[in-house]
This record gives structure tokens, C-alpha cells and sequence, in this order.
């Protein structure tokens, strides 16, 4: 067998689903339990809700800018890992601030700070979730042969599907009416629980399955072949 290929791994297939863990107690935090507190609550019209939310939506296109840069960049020293955990601290950093500005709105609906940090917040999760995404997805298809990254990627997926719909009952069971202090556990629940698993999920597995001669292999074959403005005319033709 050839020394550089990649083997099969259940254990690291099961850390790398554990990541989704934190991607969705954060998701159901910030589109469920914040999102049903500013309308129903609160009051808030659903469209300024709606277009906060959907920011991360709005700077989705750099994903593409961001998957080439960690096939060809390393950053810190790795091409995925460090992508990765970047992203998840912006995402980290954004919760406190998601608390603070939720407890401002409260008190007054009119309040600039609030809304002010209510636009950081979510600036920083879309950022967070934009460097995260097309890198952690990269990891898990560069951890796997390559008759079974289909298998690897579809797992993780599934993984995420359900643990959005765990994470969902729990959080509606634990805040049946809302409480700022309870508001507070959550967001500490989502960094520490989150952040475990954001670190566990990912730690050590590109250097471990990736060898530096496929790297520098895959990177100047990536290099070669396209570009970012190449990448961005393939999506569009």
C-alpha cells in the first residue's frame, strides 16, 4: 500500500461529526431561541430579524474565495485546522456580544448600542461561519480514501441534521420562557460544550492523514489548474 494514501478511520470520522456538536447548539441559539425572543417577545419586526440573520448568507460568495486559499495557503502552518478554528473563534466571540445586545434591546428597543452590537454579532458569525465551512468540509474529504469521502462528508452531514434537531428540544425545554439569565446559560453552554468539541473534533487529524509530500502534491495541482477568478467563471458558466 502506498505509504501516502489515507486510510479509512471510524474513530476519526466519529470526532470529525463530533465538531457539528457546537456548529449546532450555536445554530439553534442564534436562529431559534434569539430569532423567537426578538419577534414574539420582544416585538422586533421579523424583517430587521430576517436580514441580521441572513447575513452569513449575504457573504456566503467569499466561502469560494476562502476553500481555494485553504487549498493553496496554509495558514499557522496548516491548510485546513487553522481555517477552521479562526472561524470558530470569531463564532466563539460573537456570543457574549449576542447576550449584550440582546440585553440592551430589552431594556429599550430603540437603544443604537444594541442595535449596533446586534450587526457585530452577527458580522462576526457570518465571518466565523464562512472561514469554517468550505475548510472543515475540505478536512473531512482530505481524511478519507477516495472511495469513501462521499460516505465521510454525507455522515458529518447527517450528523449535523440530527444534532440540530437534539440541540432544538433541549433548548426549547430549557427556556420555555424567556429569561435573560437563562439566555446567559446558553450562550456559556454553546462556548464551553462548543468549544470542546470544536477543538476535539479537529485536533491533530490533517497532520495525521495528511503527508507533506500529498499536500505539496495537491497544492500544486490545485494551482495549476485554477484560480479563484477561474473557480468563481466555473460556478457561473
Amino acid at each position: 500500500m502506498n505509504k501516502n494514501q489515507v486510510t479509512f478511520s471510524g474513530w476519526r470520522l466519529a470526532r470529525l461529526s463530533s465538531f457539528r456538536i457546537g456548529s449546532a447548539m450555536v445554530e439553534i441559539l442564534a436562529t431559534s431561541i434569539w430569532n423567537r425572543v426578538m419577534i414574539s417577545t420582544l416585538g422586533v419586526p421579523a424583517t430587521i430579524v430576517g436580514l441580521l440573520l441572513g447575513m452569513r448568507y449575504f457573504l456566503a460568495p467569499l466561502s469560494v474565495w476562502v476553500g481555494h486559499r485553504s487549498d493553496t495557503i496554509p495558514l499557522f502552518g496548516y491548510y485546513r485546522t487553522s481555517y477552521i478554528w479562526v472561524g470558530r473563534s470569531l463564532t466563539v466571540l460573537s456570543l457574549p456580544i449576542l447576550g449584550f445586545s440582546l440585553m440592551r434591546l430589552e431594556a429599550n428597543q430603540s437603544d443604537a448600542l444594541g442595535w449596533l452590537t446586534a450587526v457585530v454579532c452577527f458580522i462576526l458569525y457570518a465571518m466565523g461561519s464562512v472561514l469554517t465551512g468550505s475548510p472543515y468540509l475540505a478536512l473531512v474529504r482530505d481524511s478519507a480514501p477516495k472511495e469513501r469521502q462521499g460516505l465521510s462528508i454525507s455522515t458529518t452531514e447527517t450528523a449535523f441534521i440530527i444534532l440540530i434537531a437534539v440541540s432544538g428540544i433541549i433548548f426549547a425545554r430549557w427556556m420555555e420562557e424567556y429569561s435573560l439569565s437563562i439566555f446567559w446559560q446558553m450562550i456559556l453552554a454553546c462556548i464551553a460544550i462548543g468549544g470542546f468539541f470544536w477543538i476535539f473534533g479537529v485536533y491533530g487529524i490533517e497532520k495525521a492523514t495528511i503527508s507533506p509530500e500529498m499536500r505539496r502534491a495537491e497544492v500544486l495541482n490545485t494551482a495549476r489548474n485554477t484560480d479563484v477568478m477561474g473557480t468563481f467563471r466555473k460556478i457561473c458558466a
